[in-house]
């Protein structure tokens, strides 16, 4: 958080995104949001839900990532009880014809069910605040 202040900017985004281990997979450790919170208290904390579900390019040459959209939920949920500021969800009217990350992009009829329950789980855990 400290670069972008430094160069100039007044509101700082720390975004959980989800990190590579050697299973060729991305990793969220919901410590991380209550971290980055610790490390930049003034900061917003936004996950990538759909990011952090993405798979590298298949070994077939394709160059296209995978991913597993139904875990998009799942990890939304995980950080709106942790208490994140807000989200990055890709949406798109026919996923798996859009032209980056089709893997992992929801369904548009899917975004406003989960961003009311999101705000639910939020409200319910109060962000893990006090």
């Amino acid at each position: 958080a400290d670069k972008p202040r430094q160069a100039g900017g007044e509101h700082v985004m720390l975004t959980e995104r989800g990190t590579t281990f050697v299973y060729d997979d991305l990793v969220v450790d919901c410590r991380n949001l209550e971290l980055m919170r610790e490390a930049a208290p003034d900061a917003l904390i936004v996950m990538d839900a759909t990011h952090a579900v993405q798979s590298p390019p298949s070994s077939a040459g394709t160059g296209t990532t995978g991913g597993g959209r139904r875990f998009v939920p799942t990890i939304a949920r995980m950080a709106a009880a942790v208490g994140v500021d807000g989200f990055f969800l890709e949406t798109h009217d026919r996923p798996e014809q859009a032209l980056s990350d089709a893997a992992v992009q929801l369904p548009f009829e899917q975004l406003e069910p989960l961003v009311l329950e999101l705000a639910a789980i939020g409200r319910a855990s109060n962000g893990g605040r006090r």
